[in-house]
C-alpha cells in the first residue's frame, strides 16, 4: 500500500502582490476557459504560537484563471476579523475548532457573547458558493464572507444569526435544478433543532434581495435531548434533501464552555459508537419531513457525499464512509508537520439505498425493501424502523469525491477522488472509480506529490459522465518542489498537462470553477449562477 509523503507542504504562505504566468508542459485544451478558485488554511504559526489542526489556520483564498491557452496564478488572504485581530494581537483572538482564543475577556463579555454571534470565529477557510452571482466564503460558523472574483479582496460579511436566528451552518450548500439554495443550520438559543433553509433564486443578481427573503424551509429535531449531530454536508435530489445524523455528538449544554471557559468545540465533541446514523428525509416540494424513522446497519463519520440521486421509488446515496471520527485526529498539526499518519482510519466510498416510504407499517418486518439490481445495498424493516446496509466501492482511502456535473442529482457511473491525507491505495493519486465494474484508475507519479481534490469540467456537448478534464492543484513536498495546476483527461486519466509555478501553492479544502461565458454551456444551468 502507498503511503503519503507530506514533505513540506504545511508552510505558511503569503499573499502575492501580482499574478504569476504559468509555465505549461503542454497545451491545454482551447474549451477551457474560466476561473478556478479555491480557499483553505494557510497559516498556522501566529507569532510563537502554532495553532493546533489543521482547519485552524487562517484562510486563504487561491486562483487560476486559464484562458486562451495561459494560465495565471495567485493567492490572497481572507481578511477575516479572526486573521486580522490574530495578526495583530500575534495569537489567537477567537477560538476555532481545536485552538482555544488566547486572549483573556472579562466574565460578564464572555457571558453576554456566549449564544451570540460576537464571538464566534469567521475564518471562513472550508467552501465557495454563490448567491445572486455574488462570491462566498464560507465555513461552519454563522458569518460568510463576499469577495471579488477578479482581486480576490475581501467584501462584506454576513451573520446568518442576525438574518436567520443560527448560529452554524452546513458549509456545502446545494443548488438545485431552478437555481434555490439550500442549507441546514443550527440554532442554540430557540431550542435545539436543525433547520433546513431555503435561499430562493430571486433573480436580481443582488445576493442581499435574495438573503431578505430567506426562509426556514423545514425543522428537524435531532435524536437526542442534549446533543445534536456534527455535520459538514448533507444530500439532495430532485425532490428531497436527506439530512445524516451521524454518532459525533456536540453537547448542547457543554456549548457555553467553549467561549466561558475558553476551549475549542473539539473539546465538546464525543464519538459514540452506540449510535447509528439517521436518515431525515425532507421532501423539497412541500417540506415535509417523513416521519419513517431510518438508520445505519453500521454506524460511520463523514465529511463528504459524491453524489444522490432517485431511481425508481429509491434515494441513492454515494458517500465517503470512515469508521469512526479519527480522522480529526489525525489533522493535528503535530502530527501532519511529524507525519504521524500509520495507523489513521481511512474512508471508503459507500453506497446507500434508501426506499422512499413515510409509513414504515406500509412494509412488512424483515422485507428487503430495495428492487434496484445494480447495488448490493438494500433495507430492511426491522421493527418500527427501516435499516440499512451498505456496499462499499473500491479501496480504502478515497476523499474528496466528485463526479462530472451533468450528472448532479442523476444517476452516475464515475466517481472521482484522491487519497488526501491518508495512507492507502490512493496514496499521492487522483483516481477514478467505476461503481458499475468497480475498476479503479489512478494517476499517481511520485511520493512527494499531494494532489488537491478533483475538480472535473465537463467537455463541450459531454453526454458521458468521464468526458471531460479533471483539475488538481499539486503540492511538491521537496523543499526546492514547484507546485503545479495538473489536467488530466477524465476517461483515460492520463495527463494532458501541467501548469507550473514559481510560488508555492496551499493545499486548500474546497474551490469552484466558474466558466467563462463561451464555456457555460458546458454545465448544468444550476450549476452557473455568476
Amino acid at each position: 500500500m502507498a503511503k503519503v509523503n507530506f514533505g513540506n507542504i504545511f508552510r505558511n504562505q503569503e499573499d502575492m502582490e501580482s499574478p504569476e504566468i504559468a509555465k505549461l508542459t503542454a497545451p491545454i485544451p482551447s474549451w477551457v476557459n474560466g476561473s478556478y478558485i479555491r480557499i483553505g488554511p494557510a497559516l498556522w504559526d501566529i507569532g510563537e504560537i502554532t495553532v493546533n489542526h489543521f482547519l485552524d489556520g487562517y484562510s486563504m483564498f487561491t486562483k487560476f484563471d486559464i484562458r486562451d491557452g495561459k494560465v495565471l496564478y495567485q493567492k490572497k488572504f481572507l481578511q477575516s476579523e479572526a486573521y486580522r485581530k490574530a495578526i495583530a494581537a500575534k495569537k489567537p483572538v477567537f477560538a476555532e475548532f481545536a485552538t482555544p482564543s488566547h486572549i483573556s475577556k472579562g466574565f460578564f463579555s464572555q457571558v453576554v457573547n456566549a449564544f451570540s454571534s460576537k464571538g464566534i470565529t469567521d475564518n471562513d477557510s472550508l467552501n465557495l458558493f454563490s448567491v445572486e452571482g455574488e462570491l462566498f466564503a464560507a465555513s461552519e460558523s454563522c458569518h460568510i464572507h463576499n469577495f471579488k472574483k477578479n482581486n480576490l479582496e475581501t467584501g462584506d460579511r454576513f451573520d446568518f444569526y442576525k438574518l436567520f436566528g443560527v448560529h452554524m451552518a452546513c458549509s456545502h450548500p446545494q443548488r438545485d435544478a431552478i437555481g434555490d439554495l439550500y442549507n441546514i443550520a443550527t440554532s442554540f438559543t430557540t431550542g435545539c433543532k436543525y433547520q433546513i433553509i431555503k435561499v430562493p433564486n430571486v433573480g436580481t443578481g443582488n445576493a442581499k434581495d435574495a438573503l431578505k427573503k430567506t426562509t426556514n424551509f423545514a425543522t428537524i429535531y435531532p435524536s437526542w435531548n442534549t446533543c445534536f449531530s456534527y455535520y459538514h454536508s448533507f444530500a439532495m435530489t430532485e425532490n428531497y434533501i436527506v439530512m445524516i445524523e451521524q454518532p459525533l455528538l456536540i453537547n448542547f449544554v457543554k456549548l457555553a464552555d467553549v467561549k466561558l471557559k475558553a476551549k475549542a468545540i473539539v473539546d465538546i465533541l464525543e464519538w459514540s459508537p452506540s449510535e447509528k446514523n439517521r436518515f431525515h428525509i425532507v421532501d423539497k416540494r412541500t417540506g415535509e419531513v417523513f416521519k419513517t424513522k431510518i438508520y445505519s446497519a453500521i454506524p460511520f463519520f463523514f465529511f463528504h457525499l459524491a453524489n444522490s440521486y432517485e431511481d425508481d421509488g429509491h434515494i441513492v446515496i454515494d458517500v465517503d464512509a470512515y469508521p469512526d471520527s479519527s480522522i480529526f485526529d489525525t489533522m493535528m498539526m503535530g502530527r501532519l508537520r511529524k507525519r504521524e499518519l500509520d495507523g489513521a482510519d481511512v474512508c471508503r466510498l459507500t453506497r446507500f439505498v434508501i426506499p422512499i416510504i413515510k409509513n414504515v407499517k406500509d412494509v412488512d418486518k424483515g422485507e428487503y425493501l430495495s428492487t434496484l439490481t445494480y447495488t448490493s445495498a438494500n433495507a430492511i424493516r426491522e421493527g418500527d424502523h427501516i435499516v440499512l446496509s451498505r456496499e462499499e466501492i473500491g479501496a480504502p482511502g478515497f476523499e474528496g469525491p466528485n463526479v462530472s456535473p451533468i450528472k448532479h442529482f442523476k444517476k452516475h457511473r464515475y466517481v472521482y477522488g484522491s487519497g488526501t491525507c491518508c495512507n492507502g491505495f490512493y496514496a499521492n493519486a487522483l483516481c477514478r472509480v467505476d461503481t458499475e465494474t468497480k475498476e479503479t484508475i489512478l494517476w499517481r507519479e511520485e511520493p512527494y506529490f499531494f494532489l488537491g481534490e478533483p475538480e472535473f469540467l465537463p467537455s463541450p456537448n459531454a453526454t458521458e459522465d468521464d468526458e471531460g478534464i479533471i483539475l488538481s492543484a499539486v503540492s511538491d513536498g521537496r523543499d526546492n518542489g514547484k507546485d503545479f495546476l495538473l489536467f488530466i483527461d477524465a476517461k483515460t486519466m492520463t495527463e494532458v498537462s501541467r501548469a507550473v509555478f514559481d510560488n508555492q501553492i496551499p493545499q486548500c479544502v474546497h474551490g469552484q470553477f466558474l466558466p467563462d461565458k463561451k464555456m457555460r454551456n458546458c454545465f448544468p444551468s444550476h450549476y452557473v449562477t455568476f
